[in-house]
């Protein structure tokens, strides 16, 4: 309850200054809205960073590519026309959205991009991707000098709108002169073709000759082989022959031996009989003496 009285008292005392401070407001709230409703879009000063995003119109966008030759020095095609040519083109930077375009200028003589050079074929250049690499063919129907320029996109922010490849030379009298050296060359392969083929019939006779030296040694060495062999088996039937003849010897002695043998008890019989013979005699002569007596 006092504190509520607190309050009322301190509403009294202040309130004149509190309406005062309400008008202000009021009447700051009325002239900002005022202003607001009154004025029309306008830039104003913002001391904060911001990033400001601006938007082209559709037909003035560039997709950020980069183009360029990759070639640098000069393409000697050693051949007659018509004959077809090339270079590299490549994109350095993003992603192509768009096709180009591309021409090619001849001269037969000098540089093709300058003035007295003629444009004498043009083309699509077909959208690349980032660092894609792709060749740009010509049918190249002169002998001479070529160049192809290409164009960037056409709302390309860069320096260089309009690229020059390095220059291609469709080089005839050099084609020329490569197959003058090429006949050449061969006339005298043609020339050089008796000897080398001496010389092959020697080194083929050598080969002949050096294997017909290894069949002879081969067959030296098994007719040794063959000779040694059967050196090794006369000796084997020798001693086998010498064995049996002194077999056949030892048997002959044995038999010589025994015939011997028997020859002594046949003399000893004999001789035993003759003596006993020669007993029975002197017996009865003993006895015949004594009966006559």
């Amino acid at each position: 309850m006092r504190r509520y009285t607190r309050v009322i008292k301190y509403r009294k005392k202040h309130q004149k200054l509190i309406l005062l401070i309400k008008i202000i407001a009021i009447w700051y709230f009325s002239v900002f809205f005022v202003s607001m409703l009154t004025s029309g879009t306008q830039a104003y000063f913002n001391s904060q960073p911001h990033s400001s995003v601006s938007i082209n119109a559709a037909d003035s966008w560039w997709d950020g590519s980069e183009l360029i030759f990759t070639g640098k020095n000069t393409q000697n095609v050693k051949a007659c026309a018509p004959e077809e040519i090339s270079v590299e083109i490549k994109n350095i930077g993003k992603d192509m959205y768009d096709s180009s375009i591309f021409e090619v200028h001849f001269t037969t003589k000098g540089k093709p991009q300058n003035p007295h050079g003629e444009k004498v074929g043009e083309g699509v250049i077909e959208p690349l991707n980032k660092d894609e690499v792709k060749d740009i063919v010509y049918l190249a129907e002169e002998n001479g000098f070529y160049e192809f320029k290409a164009y960037q996109h056409k709302d390309y922010e860069g320096e260089n709108v309009e690229i020059w490849s390095e220059k291609v030379h469709v080089n005839c009298n050099a084609a020329n002169e490569e197959k003058d050296k090429g006949d050449e060359k061969e006339q005298n392969e043609v020339e050089s073709a008796p000897v080398n083929e001496d010389r092959k019939e020697e080194v083929n006779k050598s080969v002949e000759d050096h294997q017909e030296k290894e069949q002879d040694e081969e067959g030296s060495k098994q007719e040794e082989k063959r000779q040694e062999e059967e050196t090794g088996k006369e000796d084997e039937v020798q001693s086998v022959n010498e064995e049996q003849d002194q077999s056949e010897d030892n048997v002959e002695k044995e038999n010589s031996n025994a015939d011997s043998e028997k020859g002594l008890e046949n003399k000893d019989s004999k001789g035993d009989l003759k003596g006993s013979e020669k007993d029975s005699s002197k017996e009865e002569n003993d006895e015949t003496a004594d009966s006559e007596e």
